[in-house]
Parts: C-alpha cells; sequence; structure tokens
C-alpha cells in the first residue's frame, strides 16, 4: 500500500473529439467556396456516427470492417445532405462525420424532425446500425459558425450521459447546484455504511458515481478518472481496515481497464455495482469482522473522526455487534474502554496544536471535538496535570 504507482490510462478508440478545430473564419471561407447566398437560412453543427457502445464493438470485432462501415456510412450521409441541399461535409473522421447545416429560417424549431431524422432512418435502414447525432446552438451570423460547430462536438459526446440519438445542445440541462464538497462527505458517509453492514450500501455506492456524473457532466473522460479516484479510497480503506487481502494496484488496475472501455454512464455505474458487490463478499466474511480486526478497524475509525462526537452506539454499529459485547471487547483489546482511548487521541492531538500552530485555546479545544473549552481544559489537565495554556507557554520553544 505504500508504493506511488501512475496509471497509464489507455483509451484506445476514444476519439469523438479529435480533427481539426476550426477558426470561425476557416468555417466561413468554406461556407462561402459552397453557398453564395444563406439569406434567409440559418446554420447548425452536426456530428453523425454509430452509436458509441455499438462501435466499440465492431472495433474489437474487427476494426477493418468498422472503418470500411464508418467510410460507407459516411459517405451516404454526405450524398443525403447534398441531395437535400441542407448543408455540406466539414470533416469526415473514422467514428464521425461533421457537417455545416444550412436550413430555412422558417424551419429553425423543426428541422432536426423535418431533415434529421430522416436522413437517420434512411442511413440505419441501410447499414442496419442505429446511428447518433450531436446537434449545435442554432447560428443565424456568420460569426457564430465556430460556436455551433464545438457545441455539435460537446452534444455528440454526451451520449455518454445521456443514451439518446439525436442530442441538441439547447436542449441540454445540466444541474449546476451540486457542490464539489458534497462528495467529500458522501464519501465519508458510504464508508460508514460499508463498516455498517448497510443493506443499502451498494446503491450508495453507486450514488457516489451519480454524484461524480453530476459534478463532471459532459467530460467522460473526467468522470471515469475521479471513479477510479473514488473507488481507491474505498477499497485502501477496506485495506487499511484489514478487510481486503490481495493486490490493491493489480485490482485497480484491472478495475481501470473496464472503466476506461465502458462506453455508457449506466455502464459504468454497472461497472461498479459488479466490482464492489465481489469486494465486499470478501470483506464481510465472518472471521473478518471478529475479534482483533473489529477493534483495529474501530480504533482506525476513532483516529481519522475524533473531532466528532462518537456514541458508543455508532461504534458498535460500525463494528456490527452489540454496545455491551463492544464494550467489553475493545477492553480486552486495548485494555481501556472507549471513551478513554478516544480521549487520549484527542489530547495527542491537541498537544501538536498547541506547539505547532497559533490558534487560541477554544478553537484548539472545537477542533479536537469538545464543544465546551471548560471542559477540554479539566480533560487535559487531568491527562498531562498541567493546563493548555500552561503547557504551551512551557513548552513551546
Amino acid at each position: 500500500m505504500g508504493r506511488n504507482k501512475s496509471y497509464d490510462i489507455g483509451i484506445p478508440f476514444r476519439n469523438a473529439g479529435t480533427g481539426p478545430q476550426f477558426e470561425n473564419e476557416d468555417l466561413q471561407q468554406m461556407l462561402e467556396a459552397q453557398c453564395t447566398d444563406c439569406t434567409g437560412c440559418f446554420f447548425a453543427g452536426i456530428y453523425i456516427g454509430i452509436r458509441a457502445d455499438l462501435a466499440e464493438e465492431i472495433k474489437w470485432s474487427s476494426y477493418q470492417q468498422y472503418v470500411f462501415l464508418c467510410a460507407s456510412i459516411h459517405q451516404e450521409i454526405a450524398d443525403l445532405f447534398q441531395e437535400q441541399q441542407i448543408g455540406f461535409e466539414i470533416f469526415r473522421g473514422i467514428d464521425n462525420s461533421r457537417f455545416l447545416g444550412i436550413f430555412p429560417l422558417k424551419k429553425e424549431h423543426d428541422f432536426v424532425d423535418f431533415y434529421l431524422r430522416p436522413i437517420l432512418k434512411t442511413a440505419e435502414e441501410l447499414f442496419g446500425l442505429p446511428l447518433c447525432i450531436g446537434v449545435g446552438l442554432s447560428a443565424e451570423d456568420t460569426n457564430q459558425l465556430k460556436n455551433t460547430y464545438t457545441s455539435a462536438q460537446y452534444a455528440f459526446e454526451l451520449y455518454y450521459f445521456e443514451q439518446n440519438q439525436i442530442i441538441e445542445f439547447q436542449n441540454i440541462h445540466r444541474d449546476f447546484t451540486v457542490a464539489p464538497e458534497s462528495y467529500y462527505d458522501l464519501l465519508e458517509e458510504i464508508f460508514r455504511a460499508i463498516l455498517a453492514k448497510d443493506e443499502h450500501v451498494l446503491d450508495k455506492i453507486v450514488s457516489g458515481v451519480e454524484l461524480i456524473g453530476a459534478i463532471h457532466y459532459g467530460n467522460w473522460r473526467a468522470v471515469a478518472m475521479r471513479t477510479m479516484d473514488y473507488a481507491g479510497v474505498l477499497v485502501s480503506r477496506l485495506y487499511r481496515y484489514h478487510l481486503l487481502d490481495g493486490d490493491f494496484f493489480r485490482m485497480q488496475d484491472e478495475l481501470q481497464e473496464k472503466v476506461f472501455h465502458e462506453m455508457t454512464f449506466d455502464g459504468l455505474k454497472r461497472c461498479i455495482r459488479e466490482h464492489f458487490a465481489e469486494l465486499l463478499k470478501e470483506a464481510y466474511r465472518t472471521d473478518r469482522l471478529t475479534g482483533k480486526a473489529i477493534v483495529e478497524k474501530i480504533k482506525l475509525y476513532m483516529q481519522e473522526n475524533y473531532m466528532e462526537n462518537l456514541s458508543i452506539k455508532e461504534l458498535s454499529d460500525i463494528a456490527c455487534v452489540s454496545t455491551n459485547y463492544f464494550s467489553h471487547m475493545f477492553k480486552r483489546e486495548t485494555g481501556k474502554n472507549y471513551k478513554a482511548y478516544l480521549t487520549e487521541i484527542r489530547m495527542k492531538k491537541a498537544q501538536e496544536l498547541l506547539l505547532e500552530t497559533d490558534f487560541m485555546i477554544y478553537e484548539i479545544s472545537e477542533m479536537v471535538g469538545y464543544n465546551n473549552t471548560r471542559t477540554f481544559t479539566d480533560a487535559f489537565k487531568q491527562t498531562y496535570e498541567i493546563s493548555p495554556a500552561d503547557f504551551r507557554r512551557k513548552y513551546r520553544k
């Protein structure tokens, strides 16, 4: 558990966003070369490709077949655009083709249903594969061409989150009320649920992935990387509490392989649920939740949460034993009751803060878990036979 490791994140086929990133002037020049009069029209960037999860399956089966199939699909769609005179192809990659759509202003509110859905239907019937379209923001001014092009790319890549066949940028509604700080609070709550053998623990673990998805919505790479970090934190704690054996880094490598090859957010959530379902079977083995292992687990928990108001009920719940059995077992293994052990942790931390910081006594009192400064002072004097203030004056250099 002590060695450092940097993960080599292999993403062999995720290249929907590759290709040239055109500036507005480039797009204007293309438009001028293709269309002399756009009066009464508006523009929309459009990305079209095979549905991401199916594309991955075809690639693994035969990459050569996949390339040939995509080329045929892109050419068919380009021909349909040209026949209907509704725009032109800007760039053709392996995974998707990109168009600048040119539509009559009177169709601004229904151009997707009127023009794009029929094109999808024709191509899907011809090739027998479902396609996905990302539609950018509408633009009536040529100065907005880059905006509609880049927003189409963003919408196309949202299939990971939305799994809709046609995703329009203007219909995306992201929840900006999710605070990143809530992730760390939920992480602690989930780990407590794991230790307490909560019957809904797998649902809670998946809720952590859902929160990550809300925080990083629109960026599948960030979601995948944050999910790996999330899983790593939970699993490393299970190791620290002596609830798992084996090679932690090999386990993370195997999970990483799965996480970065999931093509949808729902697939990612299933992956994490299955991963922890197997791990918790091992962690919840009866022989791991007895005697010294339980006490070590509780001691570590107290060392990490000494500033909280820890009750014997909470600690016995985490240990998955009755309060009476917990008291007896803790005293047997440590030689002291849980309150004395907790006080010992708090006093050692108080010593550090008194010697190494300039916090006021009442602030240190709160930081080590005492709401009442007098109670903290009495506990400190009882432990060290000197008041906190006198201790600081006497021993601080």
